[in-house]
């Protein structure tokens, strides 16, 4: 239900437990667990806004995953070579299980839900290696460049890129090596604000763990429940709070990576003169250049306050406007998060669309309000807003935001559709799962602007989807992760999948969006990574790319390292 309060403050609002992963958060990952849904039926408005604007009737439809349909080919690793490895990390340490290997073989794109809805894995892992510890890391990687085998670095395995793709390139066999095993929490330094922390912990735990310290790292990605530290680090993440706490770039202060030549670490230091900053060549580095093994976080006081508010302005130029106007005066801001026209209806049936009497009155009071404040129903475009602190720091930002807003025409809907958003803000992933059991097209995609141009990069982007996709559909967008000179712009597809060929319809608009973000100026991703996807269209001057190769085949000489991803 869309709650609705127009009081500014109060006790109980802002009250912070530790962000935890829902019950059957690995569950859902693992495999899509049948019992848990985001279920459609509880959304009778949004079923009302599918129906409308999609071919569609029946939304009983549910998929069960039965893993033996899939018919794997067996691993190319012959018994000598596995056993060569288990003498050094024991006989649990690495698995040709089908199960393992089929888990491995993908990640969380829409294509690769298609493909496993289908039982086709376009490429599939020979082994999984679970090391325990950086030494076993180290043996690992060693012997698979001994043995002239590509490694795939895996941490949650959410790439939406084709970032854990197995692919094997010219090696004679593929392994994945998973990090679940080296989850310690090293150590947290209370003087300095640090915490490190080994690659393999997931952020429910990391953030848990802080809790109890009294800080918070503040990166919640989308996959926050899902997704690792490492994973983090190597995607160069976003997380939603970044105009408060920054992208992971602006978080990690010092990290170990290890190749088979050894073990690099960039020790942790406030600042240094001693030329480029070797973090930046892991930051991002998609498992390209070894493998994360441990990494060292800035930290923050967890916050006293949480306060978030939902406004909904009269069109969404008028919104980003005000957006980029409070970043630029320096509002202390945790997130904005503006929604065009299209979104900002999606979210309104969804939380309005609900059955009961207190949904009902939730409704008649919303309408009012936008009335009152002459907010046309055909342009409304919302912002979520929030900021976190102290009371007092809470306080003045919202103070300081009503006096920049003294200009703009908005409404306030207060804080109540800020609570749900924190408390529902990871839930998205299942409900595209229910979607895509309705055989409905659903994906995301995202890119970055300036101020200067990212309205026509919004326009280019919506004209190239309406071309290129010619079934029924809806495009939605929010700017999110705000920066003084541009934004993120964050899409969402909703579509009619085609009958027959359903990958290729996507892979047809995905490139056509590739080249129309280029052209259009925009930065080719934002924070999904590169992975398979965007590798051919980054844009790269010839002097960058011979960089990144150069540094590939000084840490890489035998190409082992997740091939096919980043560079071609």
């Amino acid at each position: 239900m869309l709650e609705v309060d127009r009081e500014e403050m109060s006790d109980s609002d802002h009250e912070n437990p530790p962000e935890q992963a829902g019950p059957h958060a690995m569950k859902w990952w693992g495999w899509g667990d049948p019992n848990v849904r985001f279920p459609l039926a509880d959304r009778p408005g949004f079923q009302d806004y599918l129906r409308e604007n999609l071919t569609i009737e029946d939304f009983d439809q549910s998929w069960d995953p039965n893993p033996s349909q899939f018919q794997l080919p067996p691993s190319r690793l012959d018994p000598g070579t596995i056993a060569e490895l288990q003498e050094h990390l024991g006989v649990a340490a690495i698995s040709v299980d089908d199960m393992e290997r089929i888990r491995h073989s993908f990640g969380r794109s829409y294509i690769d839900m298609l493909n496993v809805r289908r039982y086709q894995l376009p490429a599939v892992t020979d082994a999984v290696v679970f090391p325990e510890t950086e030494d076993h890391l180290l043996e690992t990687l060693q012997w698979a460049d001994s043995h002239e085998l590509a490694v795939v670095p895996y941490g949650g395995g959410t790439s939406v890129v084709g970032g854990v793709t197995p692919l094997m390139g010219e090696k004679r066999a593929v392994v994945t090596v998973n990090l679940r095993k080296m989850t310690r929490v090293v150590n947290i330094d209370r003087l300095a604000q640090t915490v490190s922390v080994e690659a393999g912990v997931l952020g429910p735990h990391l953030e848990s763990q802080l809790a109890d310290y009294g800080f918070t790292l503040g990166h919640f990605p989308q996959s926050f429940e899902y997704s690792t530290v490492g994973g983090w680090v190597a995607a160069r993440s976003s997380g939603q709070n970044s105009v408060r706490y920054g992208g992971i770039e602006k978080l990690v202060v010092g990290l170990r990576v290890v190749t088979a030549k050894g073990i690099a670490a960039v020790n942790l230091q406030p600042r240094h003169a001693m030329g480029p900053d070797l973090r930046e060549l892991f930051i991002g580095s998609e498992g390209c250049l070894g493998v994360i093994s441990q990494v060292t976080f800035r930290v923050s006081p967890l916050p006293a306050l949480k306060s978030y508010r939902l406004l909904m302005f009269d069109a969404f130029d008028s919104a980003t406007n005000a957006a980029r106007q409070m970043v630029q005066e320096g509002l202390p801001v945790a997130m904005i998060r503006v929604s065009d026209e299209a979104e900002t209806e999606v979210f309104l049936r969804m939380a309005l669309g609900k059955k009961g009497v207190r949904n009902n009155f939730a409704k008649k009071i919303v309408n009012k309000i936008l009335s009152w404040k002459k907010i046309p129903a055909q342009s409304q475009s919302a912002m979520l807003v929030g900021f976190e602190g102290t009371r007092r720091e809470v306080g003045q930002g919202w103070s300081r935001l009503w006096k920049l807003l003294k200009n703009y025409k908005y409404a306030s809907l207060g804080r109540g559709p800020g609570r749900h958003w924190l408390k529902d803000r990871f839930f998205l992933p299942y409900l595209r799962d229910e979607l895509l059991s309705q055989k409905i097209l659903i994906e995301t995609f995202e890119t970055a602007g300036t101020w200067t141009n990212y309205l026509p990069l919004y326009k280019a982007i919506q004209d190239c989807v309406k071309h290129s996709l010619p079934e029924r559909h809806v495009l939605l967008c929010h700017l999110s992760h705000i920066y003084s000179n541009g934004a993120s712009l964050y899409f969402t597809v909703i579509g009619n999948q085609r009958e027959a060929g359903a990958v290729r319809q996507w892979e047809e608009v995905k490139k056509n969006l590739n080249l129309a973000i280029r052209d259009a100026g925009g930065v080719i991703s934002h924070h999904h990574g590169i992975g398979t996807d965007h590798r051919d269209f980054t844009g790269r001057s010839p002097v960058e790319r011979d960089l990144l190769a150069g540094i590939k085949m000084n840490v890489d000489p035998k190409g082992i390292f997740n091939p096919g991803k980043l560079l071609n």
